[in-house]
């Protein structure tokens, strides 16, 4: 059997993904175990009305920037979010 590195047990994603990018999964098939079920639960989702304009105002914005809209939806919201949490700090 081939020599092989241990799969890093972090639950970095980036970590991970390096690993992966780097190994052959089918050289750890024996370590594999099925999960059933979901493995990642979805948080819920907002539905935000957009008129025509604006929605190809952000599908032509989020293809700039290589994201779907609703990563770059996702963005603006986790910004707005940061920008928020700061001024509240600063207020204080």
């Amino acid at each position: 059997m081939k020599k092989r590195d241990p799969i890093p047990s972090s639950d970095n994603i980036e970590e991970l993904a390096e690993f992966w990018q780097t190994h052959d999964s089918t050289d750890y098939l024996d370590l594999f175990v099925e999960v059933p079920g979901p493995l990642v639960r979805r948080s819920a989702a907002i539905r935000v009305p957009l008129n025509p304009t604006e929605e190809k105002a952000v599908k032509k914005l989020a293809e700039a920037k290589g994201l779907s809209t609703g990563e770059l939806i996702h963005k603006w919201v986790a910004e707005k979010i940061t920008r928020a949490k700061r001024a509240k700090r600063t207020k204080r």
